[in-house]
């Protein structure tokens, strides 16, 4: 429970009150516990992913390919998979197959595991939850490709310049020369070659006031000019290339040069090995500063994050109005752990646009990197153009189109060269089709060779059929998916590639023998449809490290991008892929859109970028429709975006957990003058419910007046009747009435989870019934919340109902009571909380020496990296102990003062006050700082035995605050822990002054039972400081579980009729059938939170439905028809109220639950009251099961534990 105890302590009077001491007998163990530590590190913990925050639940990828990845599965005209096709059938039942396989072997490896979800056409693999499940352990099962956490973490007009409206822009304008004009651009990156022409200067002048100590200013005046305003350089590091320029921002690296030309480079004409064409940046009107804080180190440009912190600060102080940073960290990056953050966000408030690439990390989920990940800025993934420059290949006298790859420029060789006799390897060896082993000497002398990808890299390949005497390579595409050249820097002869289509065919014709081959010096520009407006499936995907936020932002053109090089790396210009070379292409866009609206706030800019992108994009399948994960709000128009009229922020909308409903706000602004929108939600699945409240009568329209006023729009999303833990993608897009302005669209992702939170409030998942059978489930609430009050209801809807009465643990003074008019079962009663408070200790434990001076002890110190470090030690047999819920099996003994058991991680290096949901797992923190190990540190461990009970006892000796290296202030304090009885005790030793930064306390490994004893920073402290000689005694009490068991069984809705005195009435009991989807919710509330969760079931009947009368009543008769029609018939003279009982049944003979008709009989003359709903019935209640009905309730007693609250290798 989150709240302080220590009002309930005397500021040290913790270790008083001691009982009787008994001697300590300290153990020589035959293996020292640091002896059997398998890590001892000296760095920053690793940082808590935001899928972390769904903790026990993974996405599990299966090794086969799913249905839509399969090149010869069969299509309809509209080249969407025939799924009905009986090859498309067959398929998905090898896929089924396969995945019961996996199925059995994760729930053998852990029983309490469900697979809750399954995929087969779009991806192959299963959904796995339950408690502990280890990733690495996951997949190693036999089938599984890889695992992910489910979380809820680097053109003629080049061709990506018409695509993005550049061109329309730049006419708008008046030419490329003002295209941008005045903005300024700031490249963060590997340098700049100023001699290029995409920098020259012709028909530019510098601003003014620009700083006076740049290198421009203070080293080399000539390097910069009147385009190229501006250039700073920072420290390389170690690893640097000896080739690069250390202490210039010139460009050894091709990439900082790559991605100011895409940015702002001049318009420049060139021929690329015959093909001719014209390339220029999205704003070449543009100013250009660079910023060089990556280094090569003879492969990649690296740098330091204080480096590129600083280019960050110094780009805004310069004056930028835009930055770009093509760069990041790495995969799965979560905002709460990157500084970047705060830049990012104070830079945009400063009205700086800050546009990053969203990594080349693949289509996995959650690849998205840092500073990527950060809301604030513009995040953008990589799209492709349909754009390839190919080499003709001929071969029989049939032509393909080829990719040249290896390192032998075709335009470099003679006729001879380029030509010969090709045979496959497939053919000629099949023993070795693929190239990865050895073939003998001469196998392949003076022939041009076929070989397919697969099995071991390009370069493997191409070294043993050169060493075999190839001449020439050919590489085959072994899938469908996008072109690419093969990248092989081994290979000495000339090396193309060609499409899997094409590689097959040509495998045919090899058949029968070699074929004369030939491959063209010169390219020529092909365009392939598939692939316009397709993701590139090295793009970066989310869900984001924080999942409450959406990105990528959106998406551009990156691949294959011609732009200006280096020519100590790679020439004059080059063609590179990567979301490096998308990000520069929306830098660009929104220097064109700031100089066409200086008004315009970067939040705005930002907007106006993202809201008209164009949502048209397929997934790198090129077919299957592009999620916002992968691309964002869509492929950036800047020639929409100049338009735009309505901001919005955030620009789009995403909840991760939205269960049952959930509502999302936004703010919403004229761009322009008033104006008036009308608002459209649409989801993917069109099962989802969602609507727009705007405030107005109209709640879909949107008024907004001139001069910036801002107004909240909430959209309301209802996901009861979904399938629980999957993502729904949609958009809010805004129509302007006026028809001025160009639509504004917001990107939607809802996860639709299953509970509110984890558990505290769970429930088991509906299946589909019949009308013959039922469902057992399960309703699990732990009260984590302080409060023993507990009022749960369970809502059933109409259409099922209990088969047989609930039951509820025992162990919990409440009644359980079923409302069939309501639909409801309802607990009301008490469920004890989960608490954790402290006690006085026996005096045995006060008196303990420090470590240090017991010959029993083992110790360890820290000689290198000793700031943040930890030793990680497996506790195995007589070491292993219980802490407060879980048994420990390992412990992680942090330099700074906690102990984190069985994989408890830590978002972030900050303190936290616990419990807290950034620390996942169980975590005892006696003296939680940033403290640092020095010569004198130490961390011993030891056993003792008191009153024959066994302890664990770990100490940390004169540890020191992070920027004490002298030792001067130590602090040595000492963890104690029962082998057997679940005793935690901490001992304060010896403390100097307490450092500025200080958290002490525990929590268990739900994170939702814990205590801060002591907290401390930022010039505030609250709870009683420890002191020096003091101790106390954890005691825990686990939260209290309650256990509802159920089953749910098909149900007839209540009907009522009614009728005079004397006469008869007809009804058709068949109209009381409920099929299809129907959802269960339940709520609890203990007076300190709510909490929520939910299951989905299905009843559908086999075959026509018919009635059965299961109860006569007791003032007439029912006789029915046969066909479901019953006629009701009082007794003469009677009149007042009568009910009788219904079944219905298939035509498998399946018969459901017992349904009730309530009738009314009047007097002649009386008024007939209306019954409740029109026509011949209406539902009145919900029907009783056959065992009985109405309230049913009983007391029980307290118990305990659970539940509240372009070139590839390959």
């Amino acid at each position: 429970m989150k709240r302080q105890i220590l009002s309930r302590l005397t500021p040290l009077a913790l270790a008083m009150a001691a009982l009787p001491a008994l001697a300590v007998q300290w153990q020589k163990t035959e293996q020292p516990l640091f002896d059997q530590a398998t890590a001892v590190q000296g760095a920053k913990k690793e940082a808590l992913k935001a899928g972390d925050t769904l903790p026990n639940r993974y996405i599990i990828e299966l090794q086969a390919s799913p249905l839509a990845r399969l090149a010869d599965a069969p299509r309809t005209k509209g080249g969407r998979i025939d799924l009905a096709s009986s090859q498309s059938q067959g398929y998905l039942a090898q896929l089924r197959h396969d995945q019961n396989q996996v199925a059995s072997a994760l729930t053998r490896q852990y029983p309490g595991a469900k697979v809750t979800q399954r995929f087969d056409t779009l991806f192959n693999g299963l959904v796995v939850q339950g408690e502990n499940l280890d990733p690495a352990s996951l997949k190693s099962i036999s089938g599984v490709k890889r695992v992910y956490p489910d979380r809820l973490m680097v053109a003629s007009y080049d061709a990506s310049l018409p695509l993005v409206g550049a061109p329309a822009v730049w006419e708008a304008v008046g030419g490329t020369n003002l295209a941008g004009k005045g903005i300024k651009v700031a490249v963060i990156d590997s340098g700049i070659r100023p001699e290029n022409p995409m920098f020259a200067d012709a028909g530019y002048t510098a601003p003014t006031g620009l700083p006076d100590n740049d290198y421009c200013h203070t080293v080399d005046a000539s390097f910069c000019n009147n385009k190229l305003i501006l250039a700073r350089s920072y420290p390389a590091l170690a690893e640097a290339s000896p080739n690069e320029y250390k202490d210039s921002p010139l460009g050894y690296d091709s990439h900082g040069s790559h991605v100011a030309g895409i940015a702002v480079g001049n318009p420049v004409s060139l021929t690329r090995n015959g093909a001719t064409f014209d390339v220029a940046g999205v704003a070449p009107g543009a100013y250009l500063m660079v910023y060089k804080a990556l280094f090569s180190d003879g492969e990649h440009a690296y740098g330091a994050t204080s480096s590129l912190m600083q280019a960050l600060v110094d780009a805004v102080n310069d004056g930028a109005d835009v930055i770009n940073n093509s760069w990041g960290g790495g995969p799965g990056g979560d905002p709460a752990d990157s500084p970047y953050s705060t830049l990012y966000k104070s830079a945009e408030e400063m009205g700086v646009v800050v546009v990053t690439a969203a990594g080349n990390d693949g289509n996995s989920a959650q690849t998205i990197g840092c500073p990527a990940c950060s809301e604030s800025g513009i995040t953008v993934a990589n799209t492709q153009t349909g754009r390839v420059f190919a080499n003709a290949l001929t071969v029989d006298g049939n032509s393909y189109d080829s990719l040249e790859g290896g390192t032998v420029a075709l335009s470099g060789l003679d006729q001879v060269s380029r030509s010969g006799t090709l045979v496959s390897a497939a053919v000629a060896v099949p023993a070795n089709p693929l190239a990865c082993d050895s073939y003998s000497a001469g196998t392949f002398n003076d022939q041009w060779v076929l070989v397919d990808r697969g099995e071991c890299t390009f370069d493997e390949k191409a070294t043993k059929l050169i060493a075999a005497g190839a001449k020439g390579l050919v590489m085959a595409n072994n899938d469908a998916n996008a072109p690419f050249a093969a990248y092989a820097p081994s290979a000495s002869v000339p090396l193309v590639m060609v499409s899997k289509a094409d590689g097959e065919l040509l495998t045919t014709k090899l058949l029968s023998g070699g074929l004369a081959v030939s491959v063209a010096a010169s390219q020529h520009i092909v365009s392939q449809s598939q692939w316009l407006d397709a993701m590139n499936d090295s793009s970066s995907r989310g869900p984001n490290g924080d999942s409450r936020v959406l990105k990528p932002d959106l998406a551009a053109p990156g691949t294959d991008i011609i732009s200006a090089a280096s020519p100590d790396t790679m020439g004059q210009f080059a063609s590179l892929t990567g979301t490096s070379m998308a990000s520069p292409a929306v830098a660009g866009a929104a220097a064109l859109v700031k100089a066409a609206h200086p008004d315009w706030s970067a939040v705005q800019v930002k907007a106006a970028l993202t809201t008209t992108a164009n949502p048209q994009v397929k997934d790198d399948d090129g077919i299957s429709k592009a999620t916002p994960f992968a691309m964002g709000a869509g492929r950036l128009d800047v020639a929409l975006a100049v338009q735009a009229g309505l901001s919005v922020a955030p620009v789009s909308l995403v909840d991760s957990n939205c269960v049952i409903d959930c509502e999302l706000s936004f703010n919403a602004q004229s761009l322009a003058g008033a104006a008036v929108w009308q608002g459209k939600v649409t989801f993917d699945n069109p099962a989802v419910i969602a609507s727009l409240d705007t405030g107005e009568s109209d709640p879909s329209q949107l008024t907004l007046t001139a001069g910036g006023s801002q107004k909240e729009v909430t959209l309301k999303v209802d996901t009861a009747s979904l399938a629980k833990d999957s993502w729904y993608f949609g958009a809010v897009t805004w129509q302007d009435k006026a028809g001025q302005h160009p639509d504004a669209r917001m990107a939607v992702a809802i996860y639709n989870g299953s509970q509110s939170q984890a558990k505290v409030l769970t429930m088991s998942q509906g299946s589909e019934l019949g009308l013959g059978n039922s469902q057992a489930g399960q309703l699990v609430f732990t009260n984590r919340a302080g409060n023993s009050y507990t009022d749960l209801t369970m809502t059933v809807p109409p259409g099922l109902w209990f088969d047989g009465a609930p039951s509820q643990s025992s162990n919990f003074s409440g009644i359980l009571t079923r409302d069939p008019g309501k639909g409801t079962l309802s607990f009301f009663g008490n469920v004890s909380p989960g608490d954790l408070e402290v006690k006085t200790v026996p005096q045995w434990v006060e008196d303990l020496p420090s470590l240090s001076t017991v010959p029993e002890a083992s110790g360890f110190a820290c000689s290198s990296n000793c700031d943040d470090g930890s030793a990680l030690v497996t506790l195995a047999g007589e070491n292993s102990f219980a802490f407060l819920d879980i048994q420990a099996t390992a412990v992680d003994i942090s330099f700074n003062g906690y102990l984190a058991f069985n994989g408890a991680r830590i978002a972030g290096q900050n303190m936290q006050f616990l419990p807290s949901e950034a620390v996942t797992g169980a975590l005892l923190a006696p003296f939680w700082g940033d403290l640092r190990m020095n010569a004198d540190s130490r961390l011993y461990s030891a056993v003792l035995t008191q009153d024959g009970s066994q302890y664990q006892v770990f100490e940390w000796y004169k540890m020191a605050d992070y920027q004490d290296t002298a030792g001067a202030k130590p602090y040595s304090f000492q963890v104690i822990v029962s082998n057997t009885g679940g005793q935690v005790y901490v001992h304060y030793l010896d403390l100097s002054d307490l450092p500025d930064y200080l958290v002490t306390g525990a929590q268990d490994s739900t994170g939702l039972v814990g205590v801060s004893l002591y907290a401390r920073g930022s010039g505030q402290a609250s709870g009683t400081a420890p002191t020096s000689n003091s101790a106390y005694l954890f005691q825990y009490q686990p939260a209290g579980k309650l256990v509802i068991d159920y089953s749910l069984a098909a149900a007839p809705r209540s009907l009522a009729i009614s009728l005079e005195q004397d006469s008869s009435t007809s009804l058709d009991l068949t109209q009381g059938l409920v099929q299809g989807k129907l959802v269960v919710n339940a709520e609890v509330d203990n007076l300190v939170q709510s909490n929520k969760a939910s299951s989905l079931w299905q009843v559908e009947p086999q075959g026509a439905v018919t009635a059965l009368i299961a109860t006569q009543p007791a003032q007439g008769t029912a006789n029915l028809d046969g066909q479901g029609k019953v006629t009701y018939t009082p007794k003469a003279g009677f009149s007042g109220s009568d009910r009788f009982g219904y079944r219905l049944t298939d035509a498998k003979g399946n018969t459901s639950l017992e349904g009730q008709v309530s009738v009314t009989v009047t007097a002649v003359g009386t008024t007939t009251p209306d019954p409740d709903t029109g026509g011949n019935g209406g539902t009145t209640e919900q029907p009783s099961s056959g065992g009985g009905g109405g309230a049913l309730g009983w007391l029980a007693l307290l118990l305990v534990p659970l539940a509240w609250g372009r070139r590839r290798r390959y």
